[in-house]
């Protein structure tokens, strides 16, 4: 349905409604800015990065319409974006060099396995400890070491058939004693970058982790089969729209054989860095509760289901689905 445009006064109104809302806002903004530059150029880099995160968050929850337009016009203008440049982890993300934030690489940083590129200032190295160790990079950490004790737990009981889909560097296989032990029997890594695979291939994992090149669209319409695996698993759908999301989830519990278990991810709408990942990393994801996450799951067979589940990390920021298939029944 097509909706008529607003009349002449009410669109007046609403201009200086959205004036007025800019005009406090946007001070208020830049105030926090301004204070955060100046603690960041004296050398305070905590201090003036602590002001700055939990400030942004609470603009981000204030008002979406002015957080948006404050991040568009004035936050990557403030000079303050050329201290945090400084930081190996926001200039990666912000400039984006293979053409999307979140590259394997960058969070290799988080993972500990980047280390401080060579002429890295001391502000930069500080900062870089500081965004390293945030809310999101604790919980991406944690989320690896909950998923390579899942491949062990299993792994333990059978040899296993693991699937990870579009899971940048396999960090989980480098913590699976799983693996190590070669009790994985398969372990493969779908992910549409090559460069991605191609550093899994020289990864030193073990003959049981292979790659496969492919998209979410080859994934969608078949041409990239997966079947018969006992854990499969993937932290995409905080990329994805509702609709998108959901289909993505129907093809992943496709690939599981029966007994086996899907594991999904999702960042949930508290994540603090939320607003300091938006204005300055250029990095936006689809938030979801656990509740938000399993609706996602709701055009799945339920016959098909042996149990669902949904739960968080340690440090509550990234949500989980968990979801077993039924084991096949045969009939005499």
């Amino acid at each position: 349905m097509l909706s008529t445009p607003p009349a002449h006064g009410n669109r007046v109104a609403h201009d200086e409604t959205f004036d007025r809302c800019d005009e406090r806002y946007i001070r208020r903004g830049r105030e926090l800015l301004d204070s955060a530059h100046e603690k960041l150029r004296l050398g305070m880099a905590r201090l003036g990065m602590d002001e700055m995160v939990l400030g942004l968050r609470r603009l981000r929850n204030e008002d979406g319409e002015c957080w948006r337009r404050f991040v568009e016009e004035h936050c990557r203008r403030h000079p303050i974006t050329a201290l945090l440049e400084e930081d190996p982890l926001t200039q990666r993300s912000l400039r984006k060099p293979r053409g999307y934030p979140g590259d394997p690489e960058m969070l290799d940083f988080i993972f500990g396995s980047g280390g401080l590129p060579p002429g890295t200032s001391d502000l930069g190295a500080s900062i870089f400890s500081y965004t390293t160790d945030g809310p999101a990079p604790r919980s991406v950490r944690a989320r690896a070491g909950m998923i390579a004790h899942i491949i062990d737990d299993i792994s333990l009981q059978r040899p296993i058939r693991v699937l990870a889909v579009m899971g940048g560097h396999l960090w989980e296989a480098g913590l699976s004693e799983g693996v190590r032990g070669g009790r994985v029997e398969k372990y493969v890594a779908f992910d549409q970058d090559a460069r991605t695979l191609a550093s899994i291939d020289t990864a030193g994992y073990g003959d049981a982790v292979t790659t496969y090149q492919g998209t979410l669209r080859s994934l969608f319409r078949g041409k990239s089969v997966f079947r018969n695996f006992d854990i499969v698993y993937s932290g995409l759908a905080d990329n994805l729209p509702d609709a998108t999301a959901s289909r993505f989830i129907g093809a992943l519990f496709d690939a599981l054989a029966p007994g086996g278990r899907l594991i999904v991810s999702n960042f949930t709408p508290e994540l603090v860095d939320a607003g300091y990942m938006e204005a300055f990393m250029d990095w936006s994801l689809i938030y979801r509760t656990e509740e938000e996450l399993a609706a996602l799951a709701v055009e799945l067979p339920a016959d098909r289901i042996a149990t669902l589940a949904s739960y968080r990390d340690p440090y509550g920021n990234i949500a989980f689905l968990d979801i077993e298939r039924g084991a096949v029944v045969i009939s005499h």
